[in-house]
């Protein structure tokens, strides 16, 4: 087998310290080093959540209305 099929983060036990540490604040989540500096609260992602489920959700419904139809005039 490959050396780098081998090796992976859960096999250094260092790294596996570092992806299993939990915040220091259960409240407030951060992304990865790619974008630190943005940190938010579980109201604000609660808020956000319920934002885009109020628009996604009618919207999916909506496709997938169209696509029951489509199917049901098909088997016709």
């Amino acid at each position: 087998m490959d050396d780098a099929l081998k090796k992976n983060d859960f096999s250094d036990p260092a790294q596996r310290e570092i992806n299993s540490a939990s915040p220091t604040s259960s409240d407030k989540h951060e992304l990865d080093s790619e974008h630190a500096g943005l940190v938010w609260t579980d109201d604000e992602e609660k808020r956000i959540r319920r934002k885009l489920d109020f628009r996604v959700v009618p919207l999916v419904t909506l496709l997938y209305l169209l696509c029951f139809l489509d199917r049901a005039n098909v088997g016709m």
